[in-house]
This record gives structure tokens, sequence and C-alpha cells, in this order.
């Protein structure tokens, strides 16, 4: 798993795993981290390139790549 430390106030780091298109987000004071599945590799990255990542994350990742 690639886990890459993000400049953001709510995030901490996003970590993601190519094979099984897992991606893993821990949020700055909370203690699990959040799981999705069947995340494209073009999220993972924007997610950890876009000019606001929290942003990123509530318009394009929250509520959705639901692991079942």
């Amino acid at each position: 798993m690639n886990i890459v430390t993000v400049q953001s106030s709510a995030i901490a780091y996003v970590g993601y795993d190519e094979a099984s298109k897992i991606m893993l987000v821990k949020f700055h004071g909370s203690k699990p981290e959040y799981k999705f599945c069947g995340v494209p590799k073009s999220v993972f990255k924007e997610l950890i390139s876009a000019p606001s990542v929290g942003t990123y994350y509530h318009k394009h990742v929250e509520g959705k790549y639901l692991c079942p």
C-alpha cells in the first residue's frame, strides 16, 4: 500500500493499493482509517494533488466507493 501524507487541515494521510483498488483515508484526530473500495487510481492521484484535499474528498469520495 502506498501511503501519502497530505497537506490538509482535515486529512492526515491517504493510502492506496493499486492491485485491490482500496483507498484508506485517515483524518486528524480520528482513530479509525476510513476504507473505500473500487477506487480508480485517478481518484487517488487527484485527491493527493488537489489544491484542497478536504474539498476534493467531500465532493468526489465521501459516500462513494463503499466497501461491501
